[in-house]
């Protein structure tokens, strides 16, 4: 559930003049089920950055689908314009897109717990996509299991390319920008240390971010199903109608799709069904608990790959990965 005007009254302060025709562009890249909606409601309730119109993440840099990014957003007295992305972190092409076009942005990489984040996705999966393996057999067979997952898309997997390799992928973003342009930051800064965080937010942007609220906006609670079935079916519809939307796109040329209302349409319709999605759900907490075996399995795994990483963004993680090994 995304935050709502009520939930988090967010005062703004620009701390230079916002000049709207030339506005500095801003991106955060966050791997999958670290807090990135909650992020984006904030900022999009916020005032500081122009977010996309209709839609948290365009999968501009991804896809070919757009011929005009700029044309994705609503002008607005924001000094910044950008998004929230899952899939550029990871993906080498994307990110060298992104810095091809636009070189001067600010990034943010947003980091979680990759053990927290990796039963998180499982949830997920279990959830919308009503997965029956466990997350034991999951974590040890991933190759396997993800090479026959028939829902896999902007997603990756539980383990290895979204959180085993924070730390190529930090690197391979400083290869791409300057150091100064991007900020490293962590799910746990955002929940425990709310307005610290912010006031990093706020020294990196060059804005004056501050929320009356203690906490980051909630949104995506993990939930259980009212039925299995019912949700698997509303997800099948969806990407169903995504699947046959892009096969129009590249039949039709896209003034004539504008000319006919497509797109708004289509939006309107992916809107419905995801509203009805969120109906389908109980108010129950969906509960998964880490063994003290997986839990061993994983603490070593990702100790082993990401060790460093720590030195390398400038922040001590074992304050908030408690298993996390820091570097000497």
């Amino acid at each position: 559930m995304n935050c709502q005007k009520g939930d988090c009254a967010l005062s703004i302060t620009l701390l230079k003049q916002a000049n709207v025709s030339s506005k500095q562009w801003f991106f955060v890249l966050a791997y999958p089920k670290t807090a990135s909606t909650a992020l984006y409601s904030l900022f999009s309730l916020s005032g500081v950055v122009e977010m996309p119109m209709h839609r948290k993440e365009t999968y501009y840099f991804c896809s070919d689908q757009y011929a005009d990014y700029t044309k994705l957003f609503a002008e607005n007295d924001a000094e910044y314009r950008g998004e929230v992305t899952t899939t550029v972190i990871y993906n080498e092409d994307c990110l060298r897109k992104m810095s091809r076009e636009f070189p001067d942005a600010k990034i943010v990489v947003l980091m979680r717990d990759p053990i927290k984040r990796a039963l998180s996705k499982y949830n997920h999966m279990v959830r919308r996509y009503g997965v029956k393996q466990s997350f034991s057999e999951i974590i040890r067979q991933e190759q396997e299991f993800f090479g026959t997952f028939k829902y896999q898309g902007k997603y990756d997997d539980l383990m290895a390319e979204t959180g085993g390799l924070y730390l190529e992928n930090c690197k391979r973003v400083l290869s791409c920008y300057d150091k100064k342009q991007v900020l490293f930051l962590l799910t746990e800064e955002l929940t425990t240390e709310h307005k610290k965080s912010l006031s990093r937010l706020s020294d990196f942007l060059g804005v004056e971010i501050s929320c009356e609220t203690d906490k980051l906006p909630r949104a995506n609670p993990s939930r259980s199903p009212h039925s299995r079935l019912v949700t698997l079916l509303l997800v099948k519809t969806s990407m169903s109608v995504n699947a046959v939307a892009l096969k129009i796109r590249s039949l039709i040329p896209r003034s004539r799709l504008n000319n006919i209302f497509f797109g708004p349409l289509i939006r309107l319709l992916l809107r419905k069904l995801a509203m009805i999605e969120e109906l389908s759900y109980s108010s129950k907490k969906q509960v998964n608990v880490i063994s003290s075996q997986d839990m061993a399995y994983l603490v070593d795994y990702y100790n082993k790959r990401l060790h460093g990483l720590d030195k390398f963004i400038g922040i001590p993680i074992s304050k908030y990965w408690k298993w996390y090994k820091e570097s000497l």
